[in-house]
Parts: C-alpha cells; structure tokens; sequence
C-alpha cells in the first residue's frame, strides 16, 4: 500500500492520524536492528528468513566490513519503504 492510499484510507473510516513513520517498524537505531543489516545478514546464506531465526555465524560473506557498516549504520541507509500509521477511532 502507498504512503497515499494509506494514509487516505484513515480519514475515510472516520478515524484521526496520530502519526506516521515513514520506516519499517523493524528500522530502529540500536546496532544490528535494522532493515539494512537484516537483509544483508540473509543474504550471506540462502537469502531466506530461516537464516535470521537461525542466527548462524558460518558464512565467510558475513565476515567483512561491510556487516559492521550495516550493523551499526543500517538505520541511515534503508530506503524509505513500509510505513506505518497510527490512527484513533473518535469516541462515539
């Protein structure tokens, strides 16, 4: 869904927007937690979510500098993609 349909859809419902992240919920500031960092760890292996639950460390692809850049900067280079709204329904 586009930033613009999403946050058209709200208002339609009746409901009011508290707020927008224009990041995906999984983007925060925290070393390692970020969407940059994820999908790089994923691509090391087989480029599945099963990598990420599986929390391997065998890949020699993982192993390079650029794991570090992503995991401490991964926030600052994720695209601007899944946001999120928070809506409130007015009290009837």
């Amino acid at each position: 869904m586009s930033r613009t349909v999403l946050l058209d859809s709200g208002p339609k419902l009746g409901w009011n927007l508290r707020q927008y992240y224009d990041k995906e919920f999984i983007n925060t500031l925290v070393p390692f937690v970020n969407l940059r960092f994820a999908q790089h760890y994923t691509r090391c292996f087989d480029d599945t979510m099963d990598a990420a639950f599986e929390m391997r460390i065998d890949s020699w692809k993982l192993w390079t500098p650029l794991t570090i850049i992503y995991a401490l900067f991964g926030y600052f280079l994720s695209e601007s993609t899944g946001g999120m709204a928070i809506f409130d329904k007015p009290a009837a």
